[in-house]
C-alpha cells in the first residue's frame, strides 16, 4: 500500500496561491491518490479569506485537512460537502467567527475536529448531528460564552472535549449526559464560579479534569459524582474557601491534585483517609508557586 499522499502547498508547488487545487499533483497521477491536505507550522506565505469547496471537491479520497494560521475568517457551508472519508479536520489558529450549521453534515466519518484559537461566541444545535463517530472535539481559546443544551448529545464516542479559554460562566448538565464515554475534559481558563450538583456525574471514565482559573469557591463532593478512573485534577488559581472533604476521599486513584494559589486552610478543610502521604504533602502545600501547565 502507497503512503498517504500530502499536498503540502509549499512555496513551489502548483497550488500554492490557493485560487484553486486543480490538476494531477507532482508525482501522482491520480487526483485520488491525495488524502492529506496540510500546511506546515511557520510557513507564512498563504494567507486564506475564505474556505471553499473549491479546495477539495476535486480530491473525494481526502481524510485529513490540516490548514492552521491561515487567517482563515469563513467557512463554506458546502466546504467538505464531498469529503466523505474525512477523519481529521484541522482548523487552528484562524479567524474564524462562525461554524455553519451543516457544515460537517456528510463527514459521518470524522473523528477529530481542532478549532482552538479562533473567534467563534457559539455553535448552533446542529453543528455536530452526523459526528458519532468522532471521539477528539477542540474548542478551546475562542470567545464561547453558551452553548445549545443538546449540542454534544450525538458525540457518544466523545473521549476528549476541550472547552478552555472561553467565556463560559455556568456548566448544564444537558451539555454532558450523552459523553458517557469521556476520559479528558478541558474546563480551564473560563469564568466558572460553581459546579452545579451532578454536573460531572455521567464521566464514568473520566482521567483528567482540568479547572483551573477560573472563580471557584467551593469544591462539593456531589458536583463529582463516582469517579473511579480520575487520576488528575487542577483546581489551582481560583477562589477556593472550602472543599469537601468527602470530595478528596472519593479521589481512589488520584495521582495529581492541584489546589495552588487559593484560599482555604488545608487543617480546616481536608482529611486524608485514603490519600497516600505523598499526595498529602502535595495538597498541603498547594500555595507554592509554579507555573501553569501549557496545552
Amino acid at each position: 500500500m502507497l503512503p498517504k499522499y500530502i499536498c503540502e502547498m509549499r512555496p513551489d508547488c502548483s497550488h500554492h496561491n490557493l485560487s484553486f487545487i486543480d490538476g494531477h499533483h507532482m508525482s501522482r497521477k491520480y487526483d485520488s491518490d491525495v488524502q492529506v491536505i496540510s500546511h506546515p507550522y511557520g510557513l507564512k506565505d498563504i494567507t486564506l479569506g475564505s474556505f471553499t469547496s473549491t479546495y477539495c471537491d476535486k480530491f473525494n479520497n481526502l481524510e485529513n485537512i490540516t490548514l492552521v494560521d491561515l487567517k482563515i475568517q469563513n467557512l463554506s457551508q458546502a466546504a467538505f460537502k464531498n469529503c466523505r472519508k474525512l477523519e481529521i479536520l484541522n482548523f487552528n489558529y484562524n479567524e474564524i467567527r462562525e461554524v455553519p450549521e451543516n457544515l460537517l453534515t456528510a463527514n459521518r466519518k470524522l473523528k477529530s475536529f481542532y478549532i482552538s484559537t479562533n473567534k467563534i461566541t457559539t455553535l448552533h444545535v446542529n453543528t455536530f448531528k452526523s459526528q458519532r463517530e468522532l471521539t477528539r472535539l477542540d474548542l478551546s481559546m475562542n470567545k464561547i460564552n453558551c452553548l445549545p443544551s443538546s449540542l454534544f448529545k450525538p458525540l457518544t464516542k466523545l473521549d476528549t472535549l476541550s472547552l478552555g479559554g472561553n467565556q463560559l460562566t455556568i456548566l448544564d448538565h444537558a451539555w454532558f449526559q450523552p459523553l458517557k464515554n469521556l476520559v479528558t475534559l478541558h474546563l480551564y481558563f473560563n469564568g466558572i464560579s460553581e459546579l452545579p450538583s451532578g454536573i460531572f456525574s455521567p464521566f464514568e471514565k473520566l482521567w483528567l479534569l482540568a479547572l483551573e482559573n477560573n472563580k471557584l469557591s467551593e469544591i462539593h463532593r456531589s458536583s463529582f459524582g463516582n469517579l473511579q478512573d480520575l487520576e488528575h485534577v487542577y483546581l489551582d488559581n481560583n477562589q477556593i474557601s472550602a472543599i469537601d472533604g468527602d470530595f478528596i476521599n472519593s479521589l481512589r486513584k488520584i495521582k495529581e491534585l492541584d489546589l495552588r494559589l487559593n484560599q482555604c486552610s488545608n487543617d480546616k478543610f481536608f482529611t486524608f483517609d485514603r490519600l497516600s502521604q505523598k499526595l498529602c504533602y502535595c495538597i498541603q502545600n498547594y500555595r507554592t508557586t509554579g507555573e501553569n501547565r501549557g496545552y
